[in-house]
């Protein structure tokens, strides 16, 4: 089941679905839940709501769904913030779907913008990663990660 946000307009609903189907939003790659989801990179809010949906699913340790560079990938997440480069940016091992790296099982960067249908599971999982390291140096500005117990 999709997380679900707060009733919107009509308005915003059919532009979304519509921006949904084709991935794109003003000729740049956007980021949508499935269906009646969101789109990132506008002025109204959606990108800190987005920040929101994965920065729950890493509190709640659920894995995330989400089409990357026309692949869809399922994937667990560890931390979520902003590299050197401005960019948001997802720290998460891919655990299913096609990978045009072939690489599993460790920890991949994500820029967030190119990311379209983002969908938060049910699926819980347990962060295992030996080599996982929650000063991510890859970012500048860490807005949520998987707590490391003590």
């Amino acid at each position: 089941m999709p997380a679900v946000l707060g009733p919107r307009p009509a308005s915003a609903v059919t532009r979304e679905n519509s921006l949904l189907e084709s991935g794109r939003e003003g000729g740049r790659q956007g980021l949508a839940l499935a269906r009646g989801g969101l789109v990132a990179g506008r002025a109204d809010g959606t990108l800190a709501r987005v920040n929101s949906i994965i920065c729950d699913a890493i509190r709640s340790r659920r894995v995330l769904e989400f089409d990357y560079h026309g692949l869809h990938r399922v994937v667990v997440p560890y931390c979520h913030g902003v590299s050197a480069r401005g960019t948001e940016v997802l720290r998460a091992i891919q655990i299913a779907g096609p990978s045009a790296s072939g690489g599993f099982g460790f920890g991949k960067l994500w820029i967030v913008d190119e990311m379209s249908r983002l969908r938060l599971t049910e699926t819980p999982f347990s962060p295992d990663d030996p080599n996982y390291n929650p000063d991510d140096s890859a970012m500048v500005r860490i807005h949520c990660r998987v707590a490391i117990p003590t």
